[in-house]
């Protein structure tokens, strides 16, 4: 895989017209590897078992943990800070109809864990 860095302009935060779709997905890809030497083996489990908008129970019951404090706390928060999943309802984070989503991010990021699993790496 070739890598061209991408250009940008002074006075922008976003790539110049110059960058291929291409080279965007490749810098999300990159950013998503590097970000993952941070990423802790909840959050890897946890993004292994999302399927499009979950609850808490949901989530909690397909990795069958029976703790709610830990699961929270390790898989829950910890995904949230990486920005890898996102809450359906953000203004009201306690909602009892609140979900989780995964973000470009860990969607990027879901699709390496299943690459790395099928490899057997």
């Amino acid at each position: 895989m070739l890598y061209r860095p991408v250009t940008f302009d002074a006075h922008q935060d976003t790539p110049t017209e110059h960058d291929t779709a291409q080279d965007t997905m490749q810098d999300t890809m990159q950013d998503t590897m590097q970000d993952n030497t941070h990423v802790t083996t909840h959050v890897e489990r946890l993004i292994l078992i999302f399927s499009d908008e979950q609850s808490r129970e949901e989530l909690q019951n397909a990795l069958h943990l029976k703790n709610i404090d830990n699961f929270r706390k390790n898989y829950i928060k910890e995904a949230l800070q990486l920005q890898v999943i996102e809450m359906t309802i953000p203004s009201k984070p306690n909602s009892k109809h609140q979900k989780y989503r995964l973000t470009t991010k860990g969607k990027a990021l879901q699709q390496q864990l299943m690459k790395r699993e099928a490899s057997g790496k």
